[in-house]
């Protein structure tokens, strides 16, 4: 309706107050209904219960709305996940250690649920191309291209400790492109990734595509702060950026 206020909720007693819903106005059409859903403040423990709904105008007309039905559902039905199951968070460069480069690369990080539209997931990865190689075309896990790869990630290879993405649901992963002739070229062609998961029916879902040059992402990690450690930060300025570009400011 065109009035305003709100529904206070109390379980068991006016005294235990456990959540407030904001009742939008809608007009002047008193059945033109909108759905409003609210997470309470306090937990309902299980079992029986008297509830209490007191309206409480907030408006100059002393009615409130036109109610269809009220629903308590359990939290655990909102469970945060990711827009389309999976995404693509980000890009690392991984030095080497003790002075080994052998094991330098560049690290895609991505993010997928458990479940996408209630089906499991039974694997994920990440596809890669260049786009010199491929005319710019999309990829896919089963491309028949020479140029388009795609490469598994296991709990045991590449699983984080730790969650990205904003999902209770979700693990993360971090998998590795080593540098290999360490070249300009290598630094500068437009690479392209996106993450998949195959799902329990054998249907596959894809994240976002991602374009990137290794260049682009050392300069930037670069002119942020550069790398945890100084070795790591000497690492990419002087074998990717300096490389490409010779009058890199440092």
């Amino acid at each position: 309706s065109d009035a305003l206020g709100n529904a206070e909720i109390y379980v068991d007693s006016l005294d235990d107050k456990v959540g407030e819903v904001v009742l939008d106005n809608t007009g002047d059409d008193w059945n033109n209904y909108k759905t409003v859903s609210v997470e309470l403040d306090n937990k309902i423990a299980s079992g029986n219960h008297t509830i209490y709904i007191r309206f409480k105008t907030t408006g100059q007309p002393m009615y409130i709305a036109n109610v269809d039905y009220f629903e308590f559902i359990s939290a655990d039905k909102y469970i945060k996940t990711i827009e389309g199951g999976i995404q693509i968070e980000g890009y690392q460069i991984r030095v080497g250690v003790g002075g080994d480069d052998s094991k330098a690369g560049m690290r895609t990080i991505y993010s997928v649920d458990s479940k996408i539209d209630g089906k499991d997931v039974v694997s994920s990865g990440l596809v890669y191309s260049i786009d010199e190689l491929t005319g710019g075309k999309d990829i896919w896990v089963d491309d028949d291209n020479q140029y388009v790869y795609h490469f598994e990630s296991t709990q045991e290879k590449g699983r984080l400790p730790y969650v990205y993405a904003d999902s209770d649901i979700a693990t993360s992963y971090a998998m590795t492109m080593l540098f290999i002739n360490k070249k300009p070229l290598e630094y500068t062609v437009n690479w392209r990734v996106k993450a998949y998961a195959q799902l329990e029916d054998g249907s596959y879902v894809y994240s976002q595509t991602c374009n990137y040059t290794i260049y682009d992402v050392a300069d930037k990690i670069y002119r942020l702060g550069g790398m945890p450690t100084l070795n790591g930060t000497n690492f990419i300025l002087d074998n990717i950026l300096l490389r490409v570009n010779k009058d890199y400011i440092k």
